[in-house]
């Protein structure tokens, strides 16, 4: 049985490992931020971040040491995330989670992070650091193919069934829907589909637009004679701003595909 390192020696090696787990710090592509402990208001303020996190965020790190990390936040930053942090951190706890942020530029972006709090030999919480990674991509990815897969499925239980063309289209729409709001999870969706071999119209959703931003996609199959669109609407103008335009025209594409079959 292996004995056992002296505490003392552990800190001893650590301290002489310092400029390394600085460099280790500098040198990753995940994005590190280190605030102070305090809760009450105003709240914790930046003490550190790294050179990913000044890439991810296009601020420097003399613009935001001495600022709260909250700078990062903006009009579509999930309040109950915040909450959800707000309590990890009260209670003592760990936090990960997902949200939108902003860079420099008012950019909006997807950031999964996770929180950790920093602890002395005593245990008392002195810092917190955050490691942070920008996930739009990854996430619209997802959101594309998890909506596909939902069409694609329908498509097969409609190929197998025995339902009438009405319910056909229905089923099909329904599933538009359905997709729509996985990769534009904002506002409300309408999907119709027109055939013009017997001039009928099949909608799925509210039938009248909300107020705000609506955005439009249409999509059509000339060999089958079928042509319809998807509504996004009653979206503000900062959801607009960061729909997955190319996701949303891209499953159109897909529809019009499956409309063929």
């Amino acid at each position: 049985m292996s004995a056992s390192i002296p505490h003392d020696r552990v800190r001893g090696d650590l301290v002489k490992l310092a400029p390394v787990l600085l460099a280790a710090l500098e040198q990753t592509r995940s994005s590190a931020c280190i605030t102070t402990a305090d809760l009450a208001a105003p709240g914790p303020t930046i003490v550190y971040v790294n050179p990913a996190y000044c890439a991810m965020t296009g601020r420097a790190p003399e613009e935001v040491i001495g600022s709260s990390p909250r700078l990062m936040q903006g009009p579509l930053t999930d309040r109950k995330v915040l909450d959800r942090l707000r309590r990890n951190l009260t209670d003592g706890e760990p936090f990960s989670g997902e949200t939108v942020n902003y860079r420099a530029d008012g950019t909006p972006f997807l950031i999964s992070w996770s929180i950790d709090p920093v602890r002395t030999p005593n245990g008392e919480i002195t810092h917190f650091v955050a490691t942070q990674q920008d996930v739009t991509t990854q996430v619209r990815a997802h959101n594309l193919i998890q909506a596909t897969q939902v069409l694609d499925q329908v498509l097969t239980t409609a190929l197998d069934s025995t339902s009438d063309r009405r319910t056909t289209r229905q089923m099909f729409l329904d599933a538009i829907v359905d997709g729509s709001a996985r990769i534009v999870p904002f506002g409300r969706v309408t999907a119709v589909l027109i055939d013009d071999d017997d001039r009928t119209q099949t909608v799925s959703g509210p039938s009248e637009a909300d107020d705000g931003v609506t955005l439009r996609v249409e999509f059509s199959q000339p060999a089958s004679k079928s042509r319809g669109w998807i509504l996004i609407h009653g979206l503000t103008a900062n959801e607009h701003d960061f729909v997955d335009t190319d996701g949303i025209e891209r499953y159109g594409e897909r529809v019009a595909t499956v409309c063929g079959s």
